[in-house]
């Protein structure tokens, strides 16, 4: 219990740099209840005017929250949203940022995050996270490779590099914990080639076998990959207009974290590449969707424009 309580602790007051003064709001829903409970009693212990909203474990990732959720994020000083999925995508999310509360997401959150990748020294993983987001931010064009057959290019002219590295104490900051990544929105219609995800995916977990995505000026055209290819199937025709777009290249950049079949969590992994589907409108991108799902790559092999940023895994730079 002393270390779960020092990892709240990490995640409240330095992660957040929540203060005694503040509101604190936690968003849980019916399956992550009881860890978003432990964050409460952490934050009463210190005294924290601190509220926990449930709402039901229902949707999707990306799916909007209930109005009476929007509604209290613009309340408060700080939000912590634990649920099964994801309001990372989300308009009530990005306008309550745009309010000035300051929010992180933990959807599917552990316990063993808290004494895992929560605990890193952010200190570097700031350093390297924005280093690897400015490679994004000068680059035209980025193509991946891997052992098991990716080959896939897409256009990253005139798009914006960003920094998850899980600091988040100014108004209007906002991110992920575990944090650490870098990622950019590449340009809608330019993706072409394959990838293959042989780590895990979002609503999926790890998987069992290597899934192929084929990409076509942008969008999904093709995905082979047994019961798990059908599962991804459905979840794009659920979501409609939009599911299919090549919204994210993300680069891991959290050494304390290991791909576990938690997305939160593996697509911060040190030596991991991660794309995403759907939506990307709130960094840079021009596609409103209600779904966003993210795949990791294992060990590939990334280049920028014609530099080596990646070698099966390893970061060259």
């Amino acid at each position: 219990m002393e270390k779960i309580q020092k990892g709240i602790e990490r995640a409240l007051f330095y992660c957040l740099g929540l203060k005694k003064y503040e509101r604190l709001l936690i968003i849980t829903d019916d399956i992550l209840g009881n860890l978003a409970n432990l964050f409460y009693e952490v934050a009463r212990k210190h005294q924290i005017d601190a509220a926990v909203l449930k709402i039901p474990a229902v949707g999707m990732d990306g799916s909007e929250p209930p109005a009476i959720v929007a509604d209290a994020l613009h309340h408060v000083d700080v939000a912590l949203i634990i649920t099964r999925y994801s309001m990372t995508h989300t308009r009530a999310r990005e306008k309550a940022t745009h309010r000035g509360t300051r929010i992180a997401c933990l959807p599917g959150f552990t316990r063993q995050m808290l004494a895992g990748p929560l605990m890193v020294d952010y200190e570097e993983l700031k350093r390297l996270s924005v280093k690897m987001s400015r490679y994004l931010d000068s680059a035209n064009t980025a193509h991946l490779l891997s052992n098991d057959g990716s080959c896939l290019t897409m256009s990253l002219e005139e798009r914006a590099g960003f920094a998850d590295f899980g600091i988040y104490t100014a108004a209007k900051d906002f991110g992920n914990l575990p944090a650490g990544e870098a990622f950019i929105a590449p340009v809608e219609s330019s993706a072409n080639g394959k990838v293959v995800i042989d780590g895990s995916m979002t609503r999926i977990g790890l998987l069992k076998s290597p899934m192929t995505l084929t990409f076509e000026r942008g969008l999904v055209t093709k995905i082979e990959g047994g019961e798990e290819g059908l599962l991804l199937e459905a979840m794009l025709r659920e979501a409609g207009r939009g599911a299919t777009n090549l919204a994210e290249l993300g680069i891991g950049t959290n050494p304390c974290a290991t791909v576990i079949g938690d997305i939160l969590n593996d697509e911060k992994a040190l030596g991991t590449v991660h794309i995403a589907l759907g939506d990307n409108l709130n960094f840079g991108g021009t596609v409103d969707c209600r779904l966003h799902i993210d795949g990791v790559i294992k060990e590939p092999t990334l280049y920028l424009d014609d530099f080596l940023i990646m070698e099966k895994g390893v970061l060259m730079v």
